[in-house]
């Protein structure tokens, strides 16, 4: 019989998908345990924590939440796969339920559902502020963001605030969930913090954290082999570089190793996160220079760039 392309891609296929399903463990009898929110819990909290214990054998949950009921579904709010056992999301006031099963690449568990009542409330002194973007913690040169949280139903307004080390250097309050701000007061640790307020209560502030790095890295100083060093072929060579003084965001750098003095004909380009590198190289001759980026995307300059010839 002739056995073509398609025939093999099929066979391909299948074996793939038979092994996975030999080798991923059968996890349809087992059970979900949601721990939080309880079960028919009544809440003012618009921000959950939806969590649950994990399974054994699952590579990841599949969360839905629905109003009012898995029998009576008048809206879908949330359907998504979870990597991990917690997800956290903001509800409006009213009557919800919440499920949960694990699965894997073969097998799926039966869903464990809660039931979920959010009350609506003038006093937010409790609930908290989804804030959105920037991510925390954040590393970058881009001085201009548009910071963006989410907006909680019972808050009229909110108050945005920056700060700059332990300085507050901007305030405002307004009814958006964005606001576009320049970043001008150098480069370092930033933090800005969003409330919700209404007339009769105040949410606590949510926070992040920037870290604003606008300066390139210093040109790193090669230190080892010496220009035109001749070495052993197959023996361990040591490449050795010093970094520049740098307050800024953490640095890491290229380096590259080429048969050509126009670095067109490459033997070695690897990352190095400290500023030392070893291997051993075939007999010939060879140039090497070093670059230094950081977490925030600034490059140095090359490096002088070094020949070795190995004998």
């Amino acid at each position: 019989m002739k056995f073509n392309r398609n025939h093999l891609l099929f066979f391909i296929c299948f074996v793939l998908t038979a092994c996975s399903v030999v080798f991923e463990p059968d996890i349809t009898s087992k059970k979900v345990n949601l721990l939080a929110p309880p079960d028919s819990a009544v809440t003012t909290i618009s921000f959950q924590t939806f969590w649950w214990d994990i399974v054994d054998g699952a590579n990841y949950y599949k969360l839905q939440v629905v109003t009012p009921s898995f029998i009576n579904i008048s809206m879908l709010i949330l359907d998504t796969l979870v990597y991990g056992n917690k997800c956290s999301y903001s509800l409006l006031p009213g009557k919800y339920e919440w499920r949960v099963c694990a699965e894997n690449f073969a097998y799926s568990s039966t869903f464990t559902t809660h039931k979920l009542i959010v009350d609506s409330t003038a006093n937010i002194s409790h609930q908290t502020i989804r804030l959105i973007v920037p991510p925390d913690l954040d590393t970058t040169n881009i001085m201009t963001f548009l910071f963006e949280w989410e907006l909680l139903y019972n808050a009229d307004n909110y108050n945005f605030q920056l700060y700059y080390g332990q300085n507050r250097v901007f305030s405002q309050d307004g009814e958006s969930d964005t606001i576009r701000i320049t970043l001008l007061h150098g480069d370092g640790p930033y933090i800005w913090k969003v409330r919700g307020q209404n007339t009769s209560s105040n949410t606590p502030y949510s926070s992040r954290s920037i870290y604003l790095d606008t300066s390139p890295p210093g040109k790193p100083q090669l230190m080892a082999p010496d220009n035109h060093a001749q070495l052993a072929a197959d023996s361990l060579i040591w490449f050795l570089w010093k970094r520049q003084t740098d307050n800024g965001s953490s640095i890491r750098d290229s380096m590259q190793l080429y048969k050509d003095s126009l670095f067109t004909n490459p033997v070695i380009n690897v990352w190095c996160n400290s500023p030392e590198f070893s291997d051993s190289l075939k007999v010939g001759t060879y140039y090497w220079r070093v670059r230094s980026f950081d977490k925030a995307g600034n490059k140095s300059d090359y490096s002088m760039i070094r020949k070795l010839v190995i004998r």
